[in-house]
């Protein structure tokens, strides 16, 4: 089992969900009419509505998870075998809070964009400013995704290298703070007494 690639993880999370999160934005704004060409047929706005998607959907999505992957694979890649409970949840803290201010502030950047070219009225930054909250719980969630993954191959690499049944994580599918068979007053002691020395 290979160790989860942070990178290539985001990135395409990013730009699956941009696309879908852009179709549903543009969608919404054809419905409601706030663009969009009255005359066309459905089936000409779904072709302009999927490839407009890729453009301000996808490709960001993509370059934005990539720039978040970089990081979260600098965080994470700190963690040596056996992992520490509280070095985990300390890059996971850390990885946590990257991807939720960064995300907001490039999705802010898109918002504007998008409501300086598209909006009628100021009324319409509410309408422009709801892709926002959405794409930030959907970085959140693939960031999760990752730690779901890179949690079976730290358990897999603990298994080959010690050649024990013992798991390193409990079987329990959530990122619960418990799921470390580490008990915390061991990992406090052994995080305490390891940067004591350094």
């Amino acid at each position: 089992m290979q160790k989860p690639n942070a990178v290539k993880h985001m990135a395409l999370y990013g730009s699956v969900y941009g696309w879908l999160l852009a179709m549903l934005f543009l969608w919404a704004g054809i419905i409601a009419g706030r663009f969009g060409i009255g005359e066309y047929s459905f089936f000409d706005n779904v072709g302009y509505s999927a490839g407009i998607s890729v453009l301000i959907g996808a490709l960001p999505g993509a370059v934005m998870g990539a720039m978040l992957g970089h990081t979260i694979r600098r965080i994470f890649g700190k963690l040596k075998l056996p992992i520490d409970a509280l070095d985990f949840k300390e890059a996971r803290k850390k990885a946590y809070r990257h991807v939720e201010v960064n995300t907001f502030l490039a999705m802010s950047l898109l918002v504007l964009a998008s409501y300086l070219a598209f909006a009628r009225s100021p009324s319409d930054v509410i309408f422009f400013s709801s892709p926002l909250l959405i794409g930030v719980l959907a970085s959140l969630y693939t960031t999760n995704r990752y730690m779901v993954k890179f949690r079976a191959w730290a358990e897999f690499s603990k298994r080959k290298n010690e050649g024990k049944p013992k798991k390193l994580f409990a079987d329990d599918d959530s990122l619960d703070d418990d799921y470390l068979l580490t008990t915390e007053s061991d990992s406090q002691a052994h995080y305490t007494k390891r940067h004591q020395t350094k």
